[in-house]
């Protein structure tokens, strides 16, 4: 996946490389898309306050950069951001991905690495304002194929392999898979497995291709459906009268 490209905005100051800090009441910006139209900010809000202790949460945006326009997806947390005791926070922009439909579709993919080393991946409709959880979805098939020959996975790794339509986007799915054991439920003899989905926004999962190679399941979601054939239409033979 593509890194996200970065920029950031007013009292920022590097520590090494990355992770970077900001100061209090700042915003990062985290991506912005090929058009130059959207950016996707990390910012931080005052939550509550407790005598003298200010508590904070960091919501990560997508804002129209003409209209200044925003639309919320997610909370952030560690990794992605961590406080420092002098009200600045530090963000780590290994733990953000975003890919970005082609040809200035509304679409993108929002990638964000949570506390427990999974990603949480959305896919985001800045048009329409929405957003849907994908990985429940992506990992549905893998996991019904796996159950049916008693093999269970690790979380997957969750690719953009390619866009075959600015509406539709191709994951890859990279996981271990091994067989249960009836005595003690530990999986054994790991292997890797490959999982590809074709994703619509709209009719969700399309197609699947359960351990196929890149080039099968590409050929596969591009193939068009066949017309459905329409019925021809019968002349009435019912005789007249003469």
């Amino acid at each position: 996946m593509k890194r996200a490209v970065l920029a950031f905005v007013a009292l920022i100051s590097a520590v090494g490389f990355s992770p970077r800090v900001v100061s209090a009441s700042q915003q990062f910006y985290l991506a912005t898309s090929p058009d130059s139209k959207t950016r996707v900010v990390v910012s931080q809000r005052l939550l509550r306050r407790v005598e003298d202790r200010m508590f904070f949460e960091y919501p990560v945006s997508m804002v129209n950069v003409r209209t200044g326009d925003r639309f919320e997806l997610f909370m952030a947390g560690a990794p992605l951001v961590a406080e420092n005791p002098r009200g600045t926070f530090r963000v780590d922009t290994d733990a953000f991905q975003v890919e970005w439909a082609p040809e200035g579709g509304d679409l993108s993919v929002v990638s964000c690495l949570t506390d427990s080393g999974d990603w949480n991946i959305v896919l985001v409709d800045r048009a329409a304002k929405k957003q849907t959880d994908l990985m429940p979805l992506l990992k549905k098939g893998l996991q019904k194929k796996m159950g049916s020959s008693n093999k269970e996975c690790e979380t997957p790794k969750v690719t953009v392999a390619k866009w075959l339509t600015p509406l539709k986007p191709v994951f890859k799915l990279e996981a271990l898979c091994g067989k249960v054991l009836k005595e003690n439920k530990d999986m054994h003899k790991m292997t890797p497995f490959t999982h590809w989905v074709l994703f619509d926004d709209e009719k969700k999962v399309v197609k699947e291709c359960v351990g196929c190679e890149e080039e099968k399941a590409i050929k596969l979601f591009s193939k068009k459906p066949k017309p459905t054939p329409t019925a021809t239409p019968v002349e009435d033979a019912t005789p007249t009268a003469e």
